[in-house]
């Protein structure tokens, strides 16, 4: 008997590598400290949103949100999807 486990990946939408759960999250730490050394005015934010159905995390979602982002636009976005 073979079981197929899942394996939670994220594909970064900044240039299009694909990694573990917590490969994005340190990818995308990345991509912010570059943005930072850009001398980019204005604070962004790394946000994680997981579900953990039974103890079990069958999904993530990293979000690079910028700091002038409402709470309202977040939800509608996360709704979308």
């Amino acid at each position: 008997m073979s079981t197929n486990l899942l394996k939670s990946e994220g594909k970064c939408l900044f240039c299009g590598k694909t990694f573990t759960k917590a490969g994005t999250n340190r990818h995308l730490k990345n991509h912010l400290k570059e943005k930072e050394a850009e001398n980019k005015k204005g604070k962004s934010y790394l946000v994680k949103v997981e579900h953990n159905l039974y103890g079990s995390l069958s999904y993530f979602l990293s979000l690079w949100i910028d700091g002038e982002t409402s709470m309202k636009d977040i939800d509608s976005f996360i709704r979308a999807i």
